[in-house]
């Protein structure tokens, strides 16, 4: 899989509202920040 494709797959996930497709291709020590958001998801996602 492409890092294009990572990057799709991750924007279908959140345009679907699934949080745990969309995380599922990070590590635990990953840090996700949305763009103009100001939620910041650290570690894994629960």
């Amino acid at each position: 899989m492409s890092l294009a494709d990572v990057v799709q797959a991750g924007w279908e996930a959140v345009g679907a509202g699934d949080f745990d497709t969309l995380v599922a291709d990070y590590t635990e020590d990953m840090v996700f920040v949305m763009p103009g958001q100001g939620d910041i998801l650290s570690g894994l996602y629960s």
